[in-house]
């Protein structure tokens, strides 16, 4: 990055508990393409290695583009928000520390924004590395603000870890809500509404690794308990984006989905929404 350019991107990354894959996902973004980016990277309190790791990683590639603030456990929320509001490019990508970026993301993503000064928040298809399920597969994603606005009644459908949006837009409902137990992007998305224009990239630019020892929302909440807490948001959605009142029969239909064997929720998940995954290995 040039340091007398102004920032275009800030890459917000916050880290807990880390120490096996801060370093790869670190290595993903100063290999990015792009270059006009700054990572603000918040160590919220781990207790393992991972403060060691980031402090190491700076100091061999000088990263200089790294602003690096470790402290006390607040918590992800607080760290995100902390994030949004300490950034200084026009947009933030969001990054999650336990995944990687491949190196074009930022410069798709921005490529994209330019060319599209209505679109705020823009997600990408991704690679989801699911050991919890025992699957390998492609995601992708409607990729219209139309689209993804009616799929919000039935799941989310936007990657969080590959989100790349205008900074003026999340700061004006103050960022995440902090009193959100999970599924904390769908909150964001919704309490946003119709100020809001969405779009996906259909390219893979994002590797999602879920593990459930990594998956900060699966360790903390079971599967009913989630699935409760999402069709709730599901149905906030229909007022929020003024979506049809059936919609309603179709976030009741959410309550069924941890009953249902994994093999046919792929099935449903392809036939029944906008939703497309394609195998790799």
């Amino acid at each position: 990055m040039n340091n007398n350019a102004e920032v275009k991107v800030t890459v917000l990354i916050t880290a807990y508990n880390e120490e096996e894959k801060i370093e790869r996902c670190l290595k993903s973004i100063l290999e990015q393409t792009y270059k006009n980016f700054e990572i603000v990277l918040i160590n919220d309190g781990s207790i393992d290695s991972t403060d060691e790791k980031i402090k190491i990683f700076i100091s061999k590639n000088s990263a200089k583009n790294i602003r690096y603030y470790s402290r006390e456990n607040k918590g992800r929320l607080i760290s995100l928000n902390e994030g949004i509001f300490l950034a200084k490019g026009k947009y933030i990508a969001i990054q999650d520390a336990d995944d990687y970026s491949l190196p074009n993301r930022l410069e798709k993503q921005v490529e994209y924004l330019e060319k599209h000064p209505n679109i705020d928040i823009l997600g990408t298809a991704y690679y989801r590395l699911d050991a919890i399920r025992k699957e390998k597969y492609i995601r992708i994603y409607p990729e219209t603000d139309k689209e993804i606005k009616k799929e919000m009644c039935k799941y989310i459908p936007l990657c969080q870890g590959s989100m790349m949006a205008k900074i003026d837009v999340l700061k004006s409902v103050g960022g995440y809500n902090i009193n959100c137990k999970d599924a904390e992007d769908l909150d964001l998305w919704v309490r946003l509404g119709n100020k809001a224009t969405f779009a996906n990239l259909r390219e893979p630019y994002y590797v999602y690794d879920l593990t459930m020892e990594n998956s900060y929302f699966h360790k903390k909440y079971n599967f009913l308990d989630r699935n409760k807490r999402v069709f709730k948001l599901n149905c906030k959605a229909i007022k929020a984006f003024d979506l049809p009142k059936y919609n309603y029969i179709i976030c009741f239909l959410r309550l069924l989905y941890p009953y249902i064997p994994v093999s046919l929720k792929k099935i449903l998940r392809t036939k029944f929404s906008r939703i497309k995954e394609k195998n790799f290995y």
